[in-house]
């Protein structure tokens, strides 16, 4: 095993348990890629070169304490408005079965979740 593959497996430990534990104040439907992990990779490579385009930095929406903080996140790019606008009644419909009742702060989350899905889309452009 490489330097550099023994650094990012060591590094997922940690930056899974941060992640979880910061899971609880996320106000959308994902998840972050945790610093801790992220400063471990760059003393050994550059994090965007190691991932290409799967991850970007984005304003992520936290409850509280947080508000609003910098975090990677693992991405994919969407090139379709059909898949962009069914991805969205995906998600309004996931939302609509898991809560039942769409109350404010439900709404909120549902927000934030399709905001950064909008985020992703970058339609392929006509030559």
């Amino acid at each position: 095993m490489s330097r550099f593959s023994e650094v990012v497996w060591s590094g997922c430990g940690k930056g899974l348990l941060n992640a979880h534990n910061k899971v609880e104040s996320l106000n959308w439907a994902g998840s972050v890629v945790d610093n801790s992990f992220v400063t471990r990779v760059r003393k050994e490579s550059d994090f965007y070169d190691f991932f290409g385009d799967k991850v970007k930095e984005y304003p992520v929406s936290y409850k509280g304490f947080y508000c609003k903080e910098i975090e990677i996140n693992i991405v994919g790019k969407i090139t379709s408005k059909n898949a962009l606008d069914n991805l969205i009644d995906m998600i309004k419909s996931k939302f609509e079965n898991d809560f039942k009742t769409i109350t404010p702060a439900v709404g909120e989350k549902m927000k934030n979740t399709i905001e950064f899905i909008k985020s992703n889309f970058e339609p392929e452009s006509e030559e």
